[in-house]
């Protein structure tokens, strides 16, 4: 579906923001505005990260401020239909080395991630499902295109990268301001934040494509609704 950008005062934060639209811009203007508020958050809140709670990008990889600029690009992106067109997640990690931590960042949010979709794909497959009317469909075939899709799901993510990925230890948590002694990590420890996004474009394909490979089979003797399967 076709895209277009809408205009949101944000805030710096990684999940919250608060809709200001701009109006009478062009879709050009309106892009151009948003990535400039965009930037101007991402650079307050990294220095924010920076300096209240430890955080850091990794040496040779991406300024935190152009990661946040992306996930907050992304956050706002919407459809015609003023929907949100990623799915995001957030996982942390902690580990006695980065490859350690990082790998538990990676699955946590992976794992919160794979729940988020598999919860709107199932919702979106009942529905395709029933608004197809298939008349020799069944509860159970429905439950055998679900876990279809999530097998799909599963593989797909395997390959989603991470959009912000930042680190601190103890050295620079003991430097932050806002960060207690309890929260402050044990010597020789790390800890990673990743955040992932999922496109909700890509999830609609799954879901058809899970219906298609998974009732063709049962409808192969029913041509009226192996039509309407065809046609989704």
């Amino acid at each position: 579906m076709k895209t277009k950008t809408l205009i949101i005062a944000l805030i710096a934060v990684f999940t919250l923001a608060t809709v200001n639209p701009v109006i009478g811009q062009s879709s050009k203007e309106a892009k151009k505005a948003l990535k400039a508020r965009s930037d101007k958050s991402a650079r307050k809140e990294a220095k924010r990260l920076a300096k209240e709670e430890g955080w850091s990008n990794f040496p040779g990889g991406l300024p935190m401020e152009k990661m946040l600029e992306k996930s907050y690009l992304r956050q706002y992106e919407v459809n015609e239909d003023d929907e949100a067109i990623w799915i995001m997640a957030v996982g942390n990690g902690v580990g006695g080395s980065v490859t350690a931590a990082k790998l538990a960042a990676l699955e946590t949010a992976k794992n919160e991630l794979a729940g988020l979709v598999e919860t709107r794909m199932a919702s979106l497959i009942s529905t395709s499902i029933g608004n197809m009317q298939l008349s020799t469909t069944t509860a159970e075939s429905e439950t055998k295109v679900v876990a279809n899709a999530k097998n799909m799901v599963s593989m797909k993510l395997q390959n989603v990268e991470p959009v912000v990925m930042i680190k601190r230890d103890r050295g620079s948590m003991a430097k932050a301001k806002n960060v207690k002694k309890l929260d402050r990590l044990e010597q020789g420890t790390i800890e990673i934040q990743i955040t992932l996004f999922y496109n909700k474009g890509t999830m609609a394909k799954m879901a058809k494509q899970a219906i298609k490979e998974t009732l063709k089979e049962d409808l192969k003797n029913n041509e009226e609704d192996l039509k309407k399967l065809m046609d989704l």
